[in-house]
């Protein structure tokens, strides 16, 4: 190059000629890379002998990385650090910043014999401490739980001429989270003495301090002058207060401030104050906010409510006709692995008939058939009770008991005998036959309870036949009376003029092996007495051979009623029958 010529002859390689010596034109890869670099190295051989220099451009950077390649030296040598530990003087600390943090490592350690160790050497050495040694001192004292500790740490701070800060008194008040709230009050007096308004972190000690006291209303007040004072309360904070706020029993009040502080917050309460709220809720029967909470957590956190938490919102749910919420509970249970019973089934019923859901509430009764739960009488008494109200009312199940019918559902005994026990409740005795009567069309067969409910409805409308008619459709049954059978036909006879038939009801249920009760005992001497029977004296013995006992007061008060029959009969008492029958004695 440059009027120069240069011979490059290339070294003769047997791998890349044939037998003739003739290069190969179809040589390798490799050796053609080969070749390359050492016609370059040849060329720049001849350019260091003229001595001419050429300008590097990126093509001669790459062959001079090339060569390079192969040697262990790198190209640019990395940036040497010489620390320099005077750049900050982190050996040259005040004596009284070595204290101070001596004191807050023994805080740390929770080692308080050594925070008042390192004081003391402070003294001794005549190191003046400042407001950071005494709040440090305060702290450990806090955490201590010795108030009068913290009090004699602040005294001296006071007479070394230190000045307190808020956080001074933040520890003076964390000190006394265990005494009286006379020391609480004294420590904020201090605070207005000095000139020093709290911050947000003195609301907070002050607000969880009357909290620890259940101080419901005190912590309220707090709360309202943390945000009138422009401070924004903690998260532990709200939830704290809305826990005992629920615990107290104040659940319209928890709920609100639960539902206000989300409403004007980005955070969002945690399960434990929704189920407080839940729970105080369910205990007032307050539907509103046993819905609300219900659904926070059951449907937010995930959280299955125990079987007592899920027994109070079903009686919420049942009171205020919440069908929707009581089927929900249930699944509740069934997930928490609950076997259901009367007593989780009977609130949906209630709930059922609250809500205008007659015919669900019959069918639910067939749920619990279908579920091996045997369903009370108590169970269908909301039932009867929403259709006692009056006769068109009674008379509207009937339609229903059609449709089921042709729907080809099961009709439960329980439901005809709350249809029964509505029209003996209305005083409408025919109905109630009526309905005994039809129990053949729905292929339902009568139960004890109806007999019992029935017999109770002939001792209010005195029909002793009916009564009779009764008795006899038990045994025509197989079902044997029982003590309430027996108790009932001795009542349903002292309703008569004739009421011999008691004494035989009396000893058949005796015989039987049943105990009359005192109240059956009462009721046939009240009606002997009442009707000039002395057979009443023979009833009080037999009641005191039973163990009953005998007020005086009882004793005497059916002698008057039997001496006013006596007079009302014959004109004069038993007493003065008595008196004669001595006088004509003595002549």
């Amino acid at each position: 190059m440059l009027g120069m010529s240069i011979a490059i002859n290339f070294p003769a390689s047997p791998k890349n000629t044939t037998r003739a010596g003739t290069p190969m034109l179809s040589s390798s890869r490799s050796s053609l890379k080969r070749g390359h670099s050492y016609l370059l190295k040849k060329s720049f051989q001849c350019t260091s002998v003229v001595g001419l220099r050429c300008p590097r451009r990126h093509a001669s950077t790459a062959i001079q990385s090339a060569e390079s390649s192969s040697s262990t030296e790198l190209r640019s040598a990395p940036f040497k650090f010489e620390p320099d530990t005077a750049f900050q003087q982190s050996r040259h600390g005040t004596s009284l910043a070595r204290c101070n943090t001596a004191i807050h490592d023994a805080f740390k350690r929770r080692d308080i014999r050594s925070c008042f160790e390192t004081a003391a050497t402070m003294k001794k050495n005549g190191i003046a401490p400042d407001a950071t040694t005494y709040n440090a001192l305060l702290l450990a004292t806090a955490y201590g739980t010795n108030s009068l500790d913290a009090f004699a740490v602040y005294e001296d701070m006071v007479s070394c001429g230190v000045e307190p800060n808020v956080a001074t008194f933040n520890h003076l008040i964390f000190a006394v989270k265990d005494k009286t709230t006379t020391q609480v009050w004294f420590i904020l007096d201090l605070m207005a003495q000095k000139g020093i308004h709290p911050n947000g972190e003195t609301y907070q000690l002050i607000i969880q301090f009357f909290n620890a006291g259940k101080n419901v209303e005190i912590s309220l007040q707090f709360l309202h002058e943390m945000k009138t004072a422009g401070f924004e309360p903690s998260l532990q904070t709200v939830q704290d207060i809305v826990v005992v706020v629920a615990e107290q029993g104040y659940s319209r009040l928890a709920v609100d401030l639960a539902k206000e502080f989300e409403e004007n917050s980005i955070r969002r309460l945690g399960p434990e104050p929704w189920l407080s709220c839940l729970i105080a809720s369910a205990e007032d029967v307050w539907d509103e906010g046993v819905l609300r909470c219900w659904d926070i957590v059951v449907k937010r956190f995930n959280i299955n409510p125990d079987e007592g938490l899920c027994l109070a919102v079903l009686t919420t749910a049942a009171r205020h006709g919440l069908s929707d919420l009581a089927t929900e509970v249930l699944g509740a249970l069934k997930t928490a692995g609950v076997q259901w019973r009367e007593y989780h089934v009977a609130p949906l019923v209630e709930a059922l008939c609250r809500a205008n859901r007659l015919k669900e509430a019959i069918l639910s009764l067939n749920i619990m058939r279908s579920n091996n739960i045997l369903p009370l009488r108590s169970t269908a008494l909301p039932i009867s009770e929403i259709i006692s109200k009056d006769v068109d009312a009674l008379d509207s199940v009937w339609p229903i008991l059609d449709e089921l019918q042709e729907e080809k559902a099961t009709i439960d005994v329980i439901a005809l005998n709350a249809i029964i026990e509505a029209a003996v409740a209305l005083g409408d005795l025919q109905r109630a036959v009526g309905t005994y009567k039809s129990f053949s069309d729905y292929n339902v067969v009568p139960d004890r309870d109806t007999f019992r409910t029935l017999l109770d409805g002939s001792i209010v409308a005195r029909h002793l036949p009916l009564g009779t008619i009764m008795l006899e459709g038990m045994k025509e049954l197989d079902i044997a009376p029982d003590a309430t059978s027996f108790r009932q036909m001795i009542e349903l006879c002292l309703t008569q003029e004739v009421y011999d038939d008691a004494f035989l009801h009396l000893e058949e249920m005796k015989a039987a092996g049943f105990k009359p009760t005192q109240e059956t005992y009462e009721a046939i001497v009240v009606t002997c007495a009442s009707r000039g029977d002395y057979r009443y004296d023979i009833a009080i013995k037999e009641m005191q051979e039973q163990g009953y006992p005998i007020a005086k007061d009882f004793e005497v008060e059916v002698s008057q009623i039997y001496n006013r029959s006596l007079v009302a009969a014959n004109g004069h008492s038993e007493s003065e029958e008595f008196e004669q029958d001595d006088r004509e004695h003595r002549r």
